[in-house]
């Protein structure tokens, strides 16, 4: 294997050995409570982070590999294939920052200047990486789905659609302004939410998670056009897992930001085995979105590969490529 494949994992472990010696270090100085956990309780779920932040980002990390690859062999089509790529990686790297920013937090407990600049990055990194991949999700998926498609998406997905952000848009106002840690310091772990007035929050984290939202619909919207207008059955099976692979990373999104809102009171009110799962949902949806994009991309990489290869002979060397690998019962 070349270091050209190779070093992209490399730098990905980079924040997860940060992320484990964080944990470690937690737990052999932690003596007060977080998120309604004691300190042992909160190792053991550090330890489960550990391999749910290993699995994500080695995933995360194959699938920007693979799109960026593709776009070596996909011609027609780099520029989007591209641009998304740049989205996943931009959830990717929000992910590692925001979470050793929310781990550090466990180690410099009491240390209120610290812990407030760590709360700001935490919350910023996820709301600006959610907003640049939204944006770029969108950019690209526009792009792919071009704007001479014959089939278009039933108008009943578009009433749905809507109707569901708007009911999102709703719950996550809610969640925030609603959350009892926002200006004061919690009891489940001595952290204020977000240390900043409710305009603050309104225009420089809501607003933005809000047009991210609007984004991801559209680009949902774009994915399934041109999926629709996808030629040929094989082609068609690897623009849907392609475009299936996008859906789940959005949805990835919605879940990592109700998790967001709910503040450390509530997120304690779920327990143990209830945090665990929000958090395991988050990661195995944009996981598997991640692992969708990337095999869909390959096959349309394979694809396109083949087709390139085709076009490269004359038709008569084509037809007896054609000819040597018909089955022989129709000889």
């Amino acid at each position: 294997m070349s270091i050209r494949k190779v070093w992209p994992y490399a730098i990905a472990l980079v924040p997860w050995f940060l992320y484990v010696a964080v944990a470690f270090l937690a737990a052999r100085t932690g003596s007060v409570k977080l998120y309604g956990l004691d300190p042992r309780q909160l190792f053991y779920v550090r330890l489960a982070s550990i391999a749910f932040n290993l699995v994500h980002w080695l995933i995360g990390t194959f699938c920007v590999v693979t799109l960026a690859d593709a776009t070596r062999v996909v011609t027609e089509k780099r520029t989007s294939f591209r641009r998304i790529a740049l989205g996943v990686l931009a959830m990717v790297v929000g992910s590692m920052v925001g979470s050793n920013a929310a781990a550090l937090r466990s180690v410099f407990v009491g240390q209120a200047e610290i812990i407030k600049t760590l709360t700001f990055i935490y919350n910023y990194s996820y709301a600006l990486s959610t907003l640049v991949a939204a944006a770029l999700f969108f950019s690209g998926s526009g792009l792919l789905a071009g704007g001479d498609a014959k089939v278009k998406i039933w108008k009943g997905w578009n009433v749905i659609g809507y109707v569901g952000l708007v009911l999102l848009m709703a719950a996550h106002v809610w969640l925030v302004f609603t959350n009892p840690d926002r200006h004061v310091t919690s009891p489940a772990d001595g952290i204020v939410a977000y240390y900043l007035p409710d305009i603050v929050v309104a225009v420089t984290i809501v607003l933005p998670y809000l047009l991210a939202y609007t984004l991801v619909l559209f680009s949902a919207f774009r994915s399934a056009k041109y999926f629709l207008n996808s030629g040929g059955i094989v082609y068609k099976d690897a623009s849907r897992q392609f475009v299936t692979g996008q859906i789940l990373a959005m949805l990835g999104i919605f879940i990592l930001q109700f998790l967001l809102s709910l503040g450390p009171t509530r997120s304690a009110s779920l327990g143990l085995f209830g945090s665990l799962g929000v958090v395991l949902s988050y990661e195995a949806f944009q996981s598997a979105g991640f692992l969708a994009l990337a095999f869909g991309i390959r096959k349309i990489s394979a694809i396109e590969r083949a087709m390139h290869a085709y076009a490269q002979h004359t038709p008569e060397e084509n037809r007896i490529a054609e000819w040597n690998a018909a089955p022989k019962k129709y000889l």
